[in-house]
């Protein structure tokens, strides 16, 4: 791996901002709209035959959308990536499998259609794995060659991590999200389960799909969220969760309780991971939050393999006609999975979900002690293409159905690391305040684009 190599914010160059800072450039009129899609399009010509992190991509239909585009709009002229399970109606839907090269959905998933009504221009598709599962696709890590660059969402997370976009889809069923982002060091965001509609988004399982992006900076979060999740009074939920102001004065009043998993209990962690969730815990403290660690070792114990299960029967049931008649373009590992998740009848998987039901509820009541939950996004840094991957904790997240962030840790001539940080669900927002809370005590930081190619 060569030294890291990043490029400061620059305004003759839009493709080094963030999407806060590229909504304030428009608004006070210091470049003009045809720049910035002109600096995103040079920059993924110059890096993407090296990166591989874009499926897609038609310059015409990227004009055709900017000639139509409101400027009015809180994201106009803002590029965005969509992962290669998103239907588009222009842009193949390859789902990262020789099965479906040439196909053509013909309509936009509804996040695509949100994004578009917000002003977005669809820029590109990312590459994924193999249907978002773990066969991974070409994508290579923004930061070295011979490490892997994560799960199914690395498309996206590398082309925001070296600039191609601003921001990016992704997903998660398992930790497709988490660990790419802590891999190239960005934030992956996992929202609480539900909140954001999955209509024309590939399924895979119906109580683990989640829809994610990635950004380079923790006040993109909430700017994005705004525009992806339901709203309204035909969701009752969201409208009694989320259609209403932030209590600040609780931020203000109290002193916030955060607790730490106690990691490596449970799963294996390397010393410098370790050691960064100390320091963090350390440097929280200073700064007058209330920390603790957390007893979770019978309340997290075997929730890998109630995940396995459930999600190997989701994949058994939904590519079933893949499985039957375009068994020889499927990857080895996929076709292990469907068959463990064939030897599950229903019975049994009804039970599974009774179980995962069972354990949102516990862990929703673990939040009745704590604010915020801190752990590791990975075991450690990206392992090498040799290397097995190690388990980590990021699925017990998706499994929980809670909302959850990968913070990025970055150290000159090192890989970039991620911590976690977890919030009661429905508690998104008060999740992305704690962030904003972070950044002004310099806790967390944004991060520049990469330029390691």
């Amino acid at each position: 791996m060569s030294s890291n190599s990043w490029i400061k914010p620059d305004i003759k160059n839009p493709f080094t901002l963030n999407l806060n800072e590229l909504i304030r450039l428009k608004k006070n009129k210091k470049t003009n709209p045809k720049k910035i899609v002109q600096s995103f399009l040079k920059r993924i010509k110059e890096k993407n035959k090296y990166l591989r992190a874009i499926s897609s991509i038609n310059e015409s239909y990227i004009y055709d959308q900017f000639n139509n585009i409101d400027p009015d709009l809180p994201l106009s002229f803002i590029p965005v990536g969509i992962k290669d399970i998103y239907n588009t109606e222009i842009l193949p839907t390859k789902m990262g499998s020789p099965i479906y090269k040439n196909f053509y959905s013909g309509n936009d998933a509804r996040v695509v259609t949100n994004l578009k009504r917000a002003g977005c221009i669809v820029f590109c598709k990312t590459e994924t794995a193999e249907f978002a599962v773990h066969h991974p696709g070409p994508t290579k890590n923004a930061y070295s060659s011979k490490h892997i660059c994560g799960t199914s969402s690395s498309g996206s997370a590398v082309a925001v991590s070296s600039g191609m976009l601003p921001f990016a889809l992704g997903s998660q069923t398992a930790a497709s999200t988490i660990r790419p982002a802590a891999y190239n060091g960005i934030y992956g965001f996992k929202p609480s389960f539900g909140v954001i509609p999955r209509t024309g988004t590939l399924k895979t399982l119906d109580t683990l799909d989640h829809v994610t992006f990635f950004c380079r900076s923790s006040s993109d979060l909430r700017i994005i969220f705004d525009s992806l999740r339901v709203k309204g009074q035909n969701y009752p939920l969201v409208n009694k969760f989320y259609d209403k102001r932030i209590n600040k004065t609780f931020f203000k009043k109290n002193k916030l309780r955060v607790g730490f998993i106690n990691q490596k209990n449970i799963l294996p962690i390397d010393e410098e991971q370790l050691k960064l969730v100390q320091e963090f815990k350390f440097n929280l403290k200073k700064k007058g939050f209330k920390v603790f660690d957390l007893d979770t070792d019978q309340l997290l114990k075997n929730k890998h393999i109630l995940h396995q299960k459930i999600y190997s029967r989701g994949l058994a049931y939904y590519f079933k006609d893949e499985f039957k008649n375009n068994k020889k373009y499927l990857s080895d590992i996929f076709i292990d999975m469907i068959n463990e998740g064939n030897k599950i009848k229903f019975d049994e998987y009804i039970k599974l979900t009774i179980q995962q039901q069972n354990f949102i509820k516990k862990i929703n009541d673990m939040f009745k002690n704590v604010d915020f939950v801190i752990s590791s996004s990975t075991f450690g840094e990206a392992p090498l293409k040799n290397k097995k991957e190690k388990k980590d904790i990021s699925l017990i997240w998706t499994l929980a159905h809670l909302p959850t962030v990968s913070v990025p840790f970055l150290k000159k001539n090192k890989l970039p690391r991620g911590l976690q940080i977890t919030s009661k669900k429905y508690e998104d927002y008060k999740l992305f305040e704690f962030l904003d809370i972070l950044k002004k005590k310099n806790l967390i930081k944004d991060v520049d684009v990469v330029n390691n190619y």
